[in-house]
């Protein structure tokens, strides 16, 4: 299992498909990355993603990253300045924890997909959509490089 096989190709696409719908409601913008290694402190390489990807460049300072170390069996939720003054690091870790109950199942679809649910529906409450929502971060996986 490598972070390119850990999803069929049909997971794939329904995990975009969660993330479109989990934004439909809010302003706020979910990104999954997959790795298959994470060296040293998830946390910090969650970070360096974040800022790689420009997370932090949302109206709103609403961006989510949902990482995921696939070969590491690691995981963290990071949230911009707009979300993670709401809700703390208690909810980000209940979610990673929720998500890696179905990890060890090698449920891994199931974990990001309630990872992707739960964020939707915390940035909703305190993000509601707008009518000229637009969606700012693609919706589209990430993937690391091959390592």
């Amino acid at each position: 299992m490598n972070h390119k096989t850990l999803l069929s190709e049909s997971e794939k696409s329904q995990l975009v498909a969660a993330i479109k719908k989990a934004e439909d409601h809010t302003v706020g913008e979910i990104k999954v990355h997959i790795d298959n290694h994470c060296k040293g402190d998830v946390i910090e390489k969650a970070t360096s993603i974040f800022d790689k990807l420009k997370l932090y460049d949302t109206k709103e300072r609403t961006g989510v990253l949902i990482y995921m170390a696939c070969i590491d069996k690691k995981m963290a939720i990071l949230g911009d300045k707009g979300i993670h003054q709401i809700v703390n690091d208690v909810f980000w870790n209940d979610i990673v924890t929720h998500s890696i109950s179905f990890f060890k199942q090698e449920k891994y679809y199931e974990g990001l997909e309630c990872a992707v649910n739960s964020v939707g529906t915390e940035l909703h409450k305190h993000f509601p959509s707008t009518q000229n929502n637009t969606n700012e971060i693609s919706n589209e996986i990430s993937f690391g490089d091959e390592e």
